[in-house]
């Protein structure tokens, strides 16, 4: 599973947050409630680490040094 494939679902459900954490199935919090992404499996470390990388780029190396990094995400057409 591919960090856009769960934007796309968060967009297309009106969610306002995506929570990816290691040891659950993403899931999002779409009107206050929180749910699960139906038919996804739990979450593993690598997982997580994958999709950090994949939205940081070439900050990940940031990231790690100071455990936080403070910037926007956009994909063209989306959102």
């Amino acid at each position: 599973m591919k960090i856009r494939e769960l934007l796309e679902q968060m967009v297309k459900e009106g969610s306002s947050d995506l929570i990816v954490k290691a040891g659950t199935p993403p899931y999002l919090r779409t009107f206050g409630e929180l749910v699960y992404f139906e038919g996804a499996s739990k979450l593993n470390a690598a997982d997580t680490e994958n999709f950090a990388k994949e939205i940081l780029g070439t900050r990940f190396e940031e990231f790690q040094h100071k455990m936080e990094c403070d910037l926007s995400y956009e994909i063209k057409g989306l959102s």
